[in-house]
């Protein structure tokens, strides 16, 4: 009937559009010396602080705020492979997407 193919075609315009707000979102409150990766597939980025960053400062400064970060050490087997954390820009709607990464973005600036 169409109705799995529909279904996909929405879900990935829906991600496309939550991917193009996170990257909107990050180029506009990231504090210089901050990067992230931009994926080719996938619904989640990774968000590397300055090195200059405490990352257990900043994690338990955006908590107290109601962000919680999870660090890319509980993605990897051993040693991780990139220093920060993942952004998943798939699950929470855009406007709750902007309002975390908006305080993450006020406190790298702090901790920066």
């Amino acid at each position: 009937r169409g109705y799995y193919d529909a279904h996909l075609s929405a879900l990935q315009q829906a991600l496309d559009e939550r991917y193009a707000s996170c990257v909107d979102v990050l180029e506009s409150v990231m504090p210089p010396g901050t990067r992230w990766t931009l994926p080719g597939g996938g619904p989640t980025l990774w968000l590397e602080p300055s090195p200059a960053v405490d990352a257990g400062k900043l994690r338990e400064n955006v908590a107290a705020r109601g962000v919680d970060l999870e660090p890319s050490a509980s993605a990897f087997v051993g040693t991780p492979a990139l220093r920060g954390f993942r952004v998943s820009y798939a699950f929470h709607p855009p406007e709750r997407l902007r309002t975390a990464l908006t305080i993450l973005g006020e406190e790298l600036r702090r901790l920066g």
